[in-house]
């Protein structure tokens, strides 16, 4: 008499599998080191490791590519990443990040301490530093040369547009993004004209935003 068995419980991809077996033997799938809870596993898939850096997977095989991250490959032509090279990664990258500085520069607070948030939680390292007065933010962007300036578009008494110009004339190392609830076409094109190309919409999907962070600071994004 044919014995079935149902195994359960196999973690695969982080999601739950049903293997069948009949006969001793998978019916339709193969057991492999794959169905190995992952902390029981010496090595990471590249979907595993997007979750980890939250990036994108395609970003995980660029890494691979480049030589960033070192890689085996199975038989089946997939990637497999060792955790000691995942580990490296992300003390190389808290090494990197805790060299970069942000400013914020926003008239409402709400703003201000949901961005400060936000960084904190994908760039850990980062310094952050903010102001939500234009005046008094330009002074501190002054002392403080960050890498990156946050600046809103649209605030009293020295808008976006005016610290922008200031700025350039400060000669600072800083790079600027640009956020404004008022992103249209005329606001792109105003930007582009004084030499901003990076400019982002506040509401923007915040992986979205991260990504754009991570390129801006050349950072990884943390776990």
């Amino acid at each position: 008499m044919e014995i079935l068995i149902r195994l359960s419980n196999f973690v695969l991809h982080d999601k739950i599998s049903r293997l069948w077996i009949r006969g001793g033997t998978m019916s339709k799938r193969k057991i492999t080191r794959e169905t190995i809870d992952i902390n029981e596993r010496d090595y990471l898939t590249a979907g595993e490791c997007s979750e980890i850096f939250k990036v994108r997977q395609r970003t995980i095989l660029a890494w691979i590519k480049s030589g960033k991250l070192r890689d085996f490959v199975t038989a089946g032509g997939f990637h497999r990443i060792p955790k000691a090279e995942v580990e490296k990664l992300k003390q190389e990258t808290r090494l990197h990040n805790s060299q970069k500085k942000v400013m914020i520069i926003d008239d409402e607070s709400i703003v201000v301490k949901t961005l400060e948030n936000f960084i904190q939680s994908y760039f850990p390292d980062v310094e952050i530093f903010s102001s939500a007065d234009s005046v008094e933010g330009l002074v501190m962007l002054g002392k403080l040369n960050p890498d990156l300036l946050i600046l809103d578009i649209k605030m009293p008494d020295l808008d976006g547009y005016n610290v922008i110009e200031k700025i350039k004339n400060m000669k600072l190392r800083s790079k600027i993004l640009v956020i404004s609830a008022f992103l249209d076409d005329e606001t792109a094109r105003r930007l582009k004209k004084i030499g901003i190309s990076n400019y982002i919409s506040k509401n923007t999907d915040f992986f979205k935003f991260a990504e754009k962070l991570s390129q801006l600071l050349s950072l990884h994004i943390s776990e």
